[in-house]
């Protein structure tokens, strides 16, 4: 997993929910990132989370919303070996995975999972140490080469009920025609 304290909701690819057999429904969410807002029906699932770091720190009943892909680099991943590149890293340990791919992003929805218990700060060229429940994460630069693409870390999910599509319709009517007819009846033909 990959901790994304700008998306607001955890997501998971679809690879993931076919690796573990998770059960998806629909639910029309709007996506907002940077620059772009989309809105439509998209896949929802739930599922319980537990740290390898600390096996006994668990979420049960999470949601996340469902994508085809993550755009993270095997190279943006962190190993044992960045760490040890660095003085002031002494003592973090990484969990490292035997794939190094990212099917699963955890959003601020599990913010109290992802409030850094421990912080080894580093410089503009070597990067920060951070600890939450989940274990230690790496962020910042690496003193690696520099990246050639540029991916945003920002995105918003929102989910609306079927019939407040018909309250967004509405409200963009209203904004388009702000004066309301009257509900005051005038005088009659006869008056």
């Amino acid at each position: 997993a990959l901790i994304d304290s700008g998306s607001n909701k955890t997501v998971a690819t679809s690879n993931f929910c076919k690796k573990v057999n998770l059960p998806i429904t629909h639910q029309f969410v709007t996506l907002t990132s940077l620059g772009a807002t989309t809105s439509g029906r998209r896949q929802v699932g739930r599922v319980g989370l537990q740290s390898i770091f600390n096996p006994e720190y668990q979420v049960e009943d999470v949601e996340f919303y469902v994508v085809d892909a993550l755009p993270v680099d095997p190279s943006h991943i962190a190993t044992q070996a960045d760490v040890q590149a660095h003085r002031h890293l002494n003592g973090v340990n990484i969990v490292e995975l035997p794939v190094r791919e990212v099917d699963l992003l955890i959003g601020t929805d599990l913010s109290l999972s992802i409030l850094p218990e421990e912080i080894r700060k580093g410089s503009h060229s070597s990067p920060s140490a951070v600890k939450c429940r989940w274990g230690w994460s790496l962020i910042g630069n690496s003193g690696g080469r520099a990246d050639l693409a540029v991916y945003t870390a920002f995105a918003s999910f929102g989910s609306l009920p079927q019939n407040s599509i018909d309250q967004k319709l509405s409200e963009m009517f209203k904004q388009d025609f702000p004066d309301l007819p009257s509900e005051k009846l005038g005088f009659s033909r006869e008056e």
